[in-house]
């Protein structure tokens, strides 16, 4: 009996660790902390079915958001707001996918590619929410998931967004 015992242990424990293939954490160790309010302009754009921004730092005290489109909007920041900002690796893609949505809220990914894993290795999203590596290649679906289309690798580091009733909404880690 424990021989049997002993046996079925075993087999478990072959099957689980060969079975999960590519299993990736979709969290990122980056630290991550924004709020804004997609009410407004440039926000409100990111409310909308398949449209997306991005957020990044630019020079000490000043964000620049992008849309689809490719029109950019230069925001300067508060001290205290500067002190309580964090943008992950590259910066934030902060938009409403078309697949895979059921609560029709906003997601959240690093602009940077995860296979690269540097700061200066940053996405470029086109207006049909497909995302390429500047340096690698690899493609990411941004409406389904930050999935790789094109490329090996993981997924797009994702990041934990709650929006309030006001438009009020917090990315975070």
């Amino acid at each position: 009996m424990k021989q049997t015992y002993k046996t079925i242990l075993a087999l478990m424990l072959c099957l689980w660790t060969t079975a999960c293939g590519d299993v990736y954490n979709s969290g990122s160790s980056y630290k991550v902390n924004f709020g804004c309010n997609v009410s407004f302009s440039p926000y409100n754009v990111a409310q909308s079915m398949g449209q997306f921004i991005s957020i990044r730092k630019n020079g000490s005290s000043k964000l620049l958001i992008t849309k689809m489109d490719g029109s950019t909007h230069t925001q300067t920041l508060t001290e205290a707001k500067l002190l309580s900002t964090y943008l992950g690796l590259g910066g934030l893609i902060l938009g409403t996918p078309t697949l895979n949505n059921d609560n029709l809220g906003l997601v959240c990914y690093d602009l940077a590619c995860p296979e690269c894993n540097l700061e200066s290795a940053r996405v470029q999203f086109d207006d049909k929410g497909i995302a390429k590596c500047t340096r690698c290649g690899n493609q990411y679906d941004l409406n389904n998931g930050g999935i790789v289309i094109e490329g090996s690798g993981r997924p797009l580091w994702k990041y934990r967004v709650t929006q309030s009733v006001d438009g009020s909404v917090q990315v975070y880690n």
